[in-house]
C-alpha cells in the first residue's frame, strides 16, 4: 500500500527542504551518507517527523488517496 500526500505542510513544519529530503531518503534506503551528514537514525527520525506532521496536518484535505503500489507505480517513477 502506497498513500499519495502533497508533502509541503509537512517539509515546512519540520524545516526540511525537498534536497535535504532526498539526502534523507538516500541514507534511510541504502544506509549510506552522501555528503555525511545524517546517519540512519537521524534519517528516520526525521523520517518519522514527516509523517507524524502529515498525520496532524490540520489543512490536508480527506479523503487522501491510499492504493496498492502496482496502481500508482508508474505515476511514482515521475520525478515530481
Amino acid at each position: 500500500m502506497v498513500r499519495i500526500e502533497n508533502l509541503r505542510h509537512a517539509l515546512r513544519e519540520t524545516g526540511l527542504a525537498i534536497d535535504a529530503l532526498q539526502e534523507i531518503l538516500t541514507v534511510a534506503t541504502s544506509n549510506k551518507a552522501p555528503a555525511g551528514k545524517y546517519d540512519a537514525i537521524d534519517a528516520e527520525a526525521a523520517l518519522e517527523d514527516i509523517c507524524a506532521s502529515l498525520n496532524r496536518n490540520p489543512h490536508s484535505v480527506r479523503p487522501r488517496f491510499a492504493g496498492f503500489f502496482q496502481d500508482v507505480a508508474d505515476t511514482i517513477d515521475q520525478p515530481d
